[in-house]
């Protein structure tokens, strides 16, 4: 948590806005429980959170407690549906505020609705993934990897976002070794002192 908060602050991206993210980024404002464990900042502007809860039929209680701040995006309107340019300049645009207010110390996480890797590709992304351009973006060189958390269950991963025709290439012993080593840490940091890894 920031130092002027008691409460998280996470910065919300709506993803690839030609999916099904902002419907998924209304729904989950839309439900009190998740409004009272953070305080929310959004890259999106009031009008737009308005059109996502009119899509996804839900309406958003206390928005006045939301930080919209808009987006730095300023291209050609986004078509729902449809794979473009357009969606992955957004997208990065408003990946790029998120990380930018995190690494400025002014927000604790970001959580960001499902994107595009066709779309974020078509607008410069380069990197295999959006994890490895983050870790670009904040000047991050160690090993980087998607972790998962599903009950007490934590999962990572060696290869990710490749082609098969790909993955053995991909798994090699130092990467295993450093998925090891990373997944021992954060179960031992979050769950327990003494992990079974398989």
């Amino acid at each position: 948590m920031t130092e002027t908060t008691t409460r998280p602050r996470l910065v919300l991206v709506p993803g690839d806005l030609s999916g099904v993210g902002p419907e998924l980024l209304a729904r989950l404002l839309a439900d009190p429980d998740n409004r009272s464990r953070a305080d929310v900042l959004v890259t999106a502007t009031p009008d737009e959170l308005q059109a996502f809860a009119d899509t996804a039929g839900v309406s958003i209680p206390d928005r006045d407690a939301i930080e919209f701040l808009g987006t730095a995006y300023d291209g050609e309107e986004i078509a729902p549906g449809v794979v473009s340019t357009a969606a992955g300049e957004r997208a990065l645009a408003d990946l790029g505020t998120a990380l930018d207010l995190w690494s400025a110390g002014r927000a604790d996480g970001v959580l960001f609705l499902p994107l595009n890797k066709g779309a974020m590709g078509r607008a410069g992304m380069t990197e295999e993934d959006e994890l490895r351009w983050f870790a670009k973006r904040i000047g991050f060189t160690g090993f980087t990897s998607e972790l998962n958390f599903i009950s007490s269950l934590v999962t990572a991963r060696v290869t990710s976002h490749v082609p098969v025709s790909q993955i053995a290439a991909g798994i090699r012993a130092g990467r295993v070794l450093e998925t090891i080593e990373l997944l021992d840490r954060v179960v031992r940091e979050t769950r327990t002192p003494t992990p079974r890894l398989a």
